[in-house]
């Protein structure tokens, strides 16, 4: 049994779920990025040249 098999027979299984979740999960993924670019831009040695 494939996992298309396994995901398309559970009855729990809905594909506004499945689009709802990877929706999310792109959002949260962006939202790490722009954390870790902020924090780098902080502590990174090159963003205090700026200011010398």
């Amino acid at each position: 049994m494939t996992a298309h098999e396994i995901w398309t027979t559970n009855p729990d299984f809905s594909w506004t779920r499945m689009s709802w979740l990877l929706m999310l999960d792109g959002v949260t993924y962006y939202g790490q990025n722009i954390t870790a670019f902020s924090v780098l831009f902080l502590v990174s040695p090159v963003s205090y040249s700026k200011f010398v």
